[in-house]
């Protein structure tokens, strides 16, 4: 699974695995590491990632996360996301993660909408809408009211070959954005030259 902090990736791994205490409702990212997990019934084995957005840390986040698309062949990269009251918004959601896993096939790569009880659109409607803008058809729903038993049914479904995927050096950037350090780099620089300035005129 792959998505932003707070998407509901830990509250659907405690579902599919009867695991307790992996979600939160914390300020900032709660999710640190990248871990499996077998589903309840020992078919699948999910892996709980934290958010690839994180304030903090955002670099150790995401090498959190190309270890667990490394770790196993692959049946699945889910983009998980959380429904909003505009369907544009969560499609958005799911195209910012897509469009940076272009190299791998794109038959890997399905959406998993969290958060399904707060919005009035259909299921239906939202896929209609993730084909029309993305060609994505493998789409699941999730509720806090969805049954383990049905979200566990539905992701089997759409797991159907494992293929393994490699993140490395050469793709690891593209894959993950880790552009939130420039603006602080070059503030930090800025100052350092300006300490510099003022020893040398000092």
């Amino acid at each position: 699974m792959i998505g932003d902090v707070g998407s509901g990736k830990s509250t659907v791994v405690e579902k599919l695995t009867d695991e307790i205490n992996r979600s939160s409702d914390s300020d900032f990212s709660f999710t640190l590491t990248s871990e499996p997990f077998w589903t309840y019934d020992r078919s699948m084995v999910i892996s709980d990632t934290p958010g690839s957005n994180a304030v903090n840390d955002k670099l150790g986040h995401n090498i959190s996360i190309a270890h667990a698309l490394n770790l196993f062949p692959v049946w699945r990269i889910m983009v998980i996301v959380k429904a909003e009251t505009r369907i544009d918004n969560v499609v958005e959601g799911i195209r910012k993660y897509a469009e940076r896993l272009l190299d791998f096939p794109m038959d890997l790569v399905g959406a998993l909408v969290t958060h399904m009880d707060m919005v009035t659109w259909s299921a239906e409607k939202f896929k209609t809408a993730l084909v029309k803008e993305l060609g994505i058809e493998t789409v699941v729903f999730s509720g806090i009211h969805t049954p383990k038993e049905v979200l566990l049914e539905d992701m089997q479904k759409i797991c159907v070959k494992g293929v393994r995927i490699t993140i490395d050096d050469e793709n690891f950037l593209k894959v993950f954005k880790i552009n939130d350090n420039r603006l602080k780099i070059l503030r930090c620089t800025n100052r350092e030259v300006e300490n510099f300035k003022k020893i040398k005129q000092g």
